[in-house]
């Protein structure tokens, strides 16, 4: 269908197209005969296909696609060593897709992920609340590939001011998969 050659546009949109029609098995095909080191492409185009993805829970597809698209450099590469949070110096902007950060569409919530007073390193993560009330929420998210069967430490740098919901800060770990 799509001649050789590098035509990046032609085949992400082909990509895009199959994997909207829920064709995912077809979609991995189709994947898995692009190069993304050889496509002169953008994140966003191929981003749709990374949701299909997380939609159908082909987490394991995901993962791999992620890892070609840092290995491209079409993406930063994770710096973290041992970290598995991507970007959790917060040195890029968020990607907002994958296994980046995200932070929902929220109108009482304000998100600066380039706040410049990191308590260390490179930037931090700033959420403001509008209207001065601290809602229960999760302002930002990063969905985290772990493996069954292994421990993990999940620890963060966090402070607080004006704070006037009951906990304050918090970290919530949950499971895509089973959320109960």
């Amino acid at each position: 269908v799509i001649p050789p050659g590098r035509q990046p546009q032609l085949k992400l949109a082909l990509l895009d197209f199959v994997s909207a029609q829920g064709n995912i098995d077809f979609a991995n095909q189709l994947c898995s005969r692009i190069s993304y080191g050889r496509l002169d492409c953008k994140f966003a185009e191929v981003k749709p296909y990374l949701a299909s993805l997380f939609a159908v829970g082909n987490i394991q597809q995901a993962i791999a696609v992620w890892r070609d698209l840092e290995k491209a450099r079409i993406i930063p590469q994770h710096s973290g060593a041992g970290n598995l949070v991507y970007n959790g110096r917060f040195a890029h902007a968020p990607l907002r897709a994958g296994f980046g950060w995200r932070a929902p569409d929220t109108s009482n919530v304000e998100t600066d992920f380039q706040a410049p007073s990191a308590y260390r390193g490179f930037r931090c993560l700033r959420v403001d609340y509008a209207g001065g009330r601290n809602l229960e929420s999760s302002p930002v998210y990063q969905l985290v590939p772990v493996m069954p069967g292994r421990i993990y430490r999940l620890q963060a740098e966090v402070r607080s001011q004006d704070i006037t919901s009951a906990s304050g800060p918090r970290l919530r770990v949950t499971d895509e998969t089973c959320p109960a």
